[in-house]
């Protein structure tokens, strides 16, 4: 079964997230003619950055699902999408994440997320 982001986190900050496709083409020089593009596949993949800001508590919250829930980054994971809304299956890219202080108990961490079709 497929973890869902714990509940009790926050969405992503408005002003720290950004989502970017990935290439899905594959060029072809033939012998004779110019260049040609093909598909590569028909799933798709994006990378979003997202940046969460999180209390103390929810801080230990997240860091506990990532180590537990998603065995560090190995495991994929459900999580509405920031602008769409719908419910998205993401894993965290290079199983890494980062966080900065923002104030005393306010923390803001940075994923980088990949959106499996």
């Amino acid at each position: 079964m497929t973890a869902a982001w714990p509940s009790g986190l926050p969405a992503p900050m408005r002003n720290g997230w950004g989502e970017q496709s990935q290439p899905n083409t594959v060029p072809f020089t033939p012998e004779v003619g110019p260049p040609i593009r093909r598909r590569r596949s028909t799933v798709r993949t994006r990378i979003s950055t997202m940046t969460f800001r999180m209390s103390g508590a929810q801080l230990q919250t997240f860091t506990s699902f990532f180590e537990n829930d998603l065995k560090d980054g190995a495991l994929r994971f459900t999580m509405a999408h920031p602008v769409t809304g719908a419910s998205e299956t993401w894993t965290i890219e290079d199983g890494t994440w980062a966080y900065d202080t923002v104030d005393v108990d306010l923390y803001d961490v940075s994923l980088k997320l990949r959106m499996l079709p």
